[in-house]
């Protein structure tokens, strides 16, 4: 080989080797692009900047389309700024990128959900159920799309909810939504069974509470008594607790007890108007007209739809048939004109 060859192989090896090296060079500055859009993406999410950490996820993803994580977390920006649709859409391709992502399924059942789309929410959630049977959220999830729909799906979300305890049992919000159900089922029996497993399994205030109000619906008011009782005993300043027991005590006629109950409400608080309203309704069971008509008035002040209420109120029959009760009614519908 002459001197003009292996001048030209010389001349070949480094511009293959500048050729190696430039690509090296924009492969790692790429790399360090794509490091410095995530990092500052994140840091702008921690900061709650949300502008600026979308601008940077998608920077990075402008880079890299098959980046998860970063799309997840955009995805997530989307879902906290209520853009669903754009949310819907990153998901969509994480699902894609990583079709046994059950979560994420799961999460496209809760957005397709808040824009009414029912039938792909359902999808969502029963391909995050098959790929993981196990899945508690997910049927949870799906029980309370069914609670909420137009057809009134009722059954089928109790399915879910059985479905959802069977996995998980102590899954406290999941045996309420299921005790509501049967309620608007009128199942009261059912109802009473899963709220009385919520107080052994959690006994505090709110739960003593609803299963108090689950004994109301049924006319067992001695029962609700003493579920209201017990709330009182965890939370002893509730006006809410005060005021259901104050009127319980009312419908067995033990009106001593129901004045103290629900003054005790007043005094906590003395403008909450279902209080004073439940007082006036004892007060005019005791023939104590007077002070039940100024309770009444001040209860309509704090609390205008207490009006309607009052007037179809047969346990305010006394008051109805005094003219000031029909001209403090008009009085409060004029205004809501």
């Amino acid at each position: 080989m002459g001197f003009e060859g292996i001048a030209s192989l010389i001349f070949g090896v480094v511009l293959l080797l500048i050729a190696i090296l430039v690509f090296v060079f924009d492969f790692f500055s790429k790399k360090k692009e794509l490091k410095d859009h995530i990092w500052r993406a994140n840091l702008f999410r921690k900061q709650e900047k949300y502008p600026e950490a979308i601008k940077a996820y998608l920077q990075a993803l402008a880079l890299d389309g098959d980046l998860v994580e970063p799309r997840r977390n955009l995805a997530w920006i989307y879902r906290k700024l209520e853009r669903y649709s754009e949310a819907i859409r990153q998901y969509i391709r994480v699902v894609s990128l990583e079709p046994e992502d059950y979560q994420t399924h799961n999460r496209l059942g809760l957005l397709y959900g808040k824009i009414n789309k029912e039938k792909e929410a359902i999808e969502h959630y029963e391909k995050a159920i098959e790929l993981e049977p196990n899945f508690a959220i997910a049927y949870a999830n799906l029980g309370v799309l069914y609670h909420n729909s137009k057809n009134s799906r009722i059954r089928e979300a109790i399915d879910c909810y059985e479905s959802a305890l069977k996995i998980e049992q102590t899954f406290i919000l999941v045996r309420n939504l299921q005790a509501q159900a049967h309620l608007s089922r009128s199942e009261f029996d059912k109802a009473i069974q899963l709220y009385e497993g919520t107080v052994r399994i959690a006994p505090e205030s709110e739960h003593y509470l609803q299963l108090a109000l689950a004994f109301n619906r049924t006319g067992r008011h001695e029962r609700a008594i003493s579920n209201y009782q017990k709330a009182l005993k965890i939370d002893s300043d509730s006006v809410v607790i005060l005021t259901h027991l104050g009127r319980s005590y009312g419908l067995v006629e033990k009106y001593d007890e129901a004045e103290t109950e629900l003054n005790t409400a007043l005094n906590i608080n003395a403008n909450y108007a279902p209080a004073q309203y439940q007082l006036a309704v004892i007060l005019t069971a005791r023939d104590q007209l007077d002070e039940a008509m100024e309770l009444l008035q001040q209860a309509i002040q704090n609390e205008p739809g207490v009006a309607k209420s009052a007037k179809s109120d047969t346990n305010l029959q006394k008051l109805h048939q005094r003219p000031e009760f029909d001209q403090l009614i008009a009085g409060n519908e004029d205004e809501r004109e």
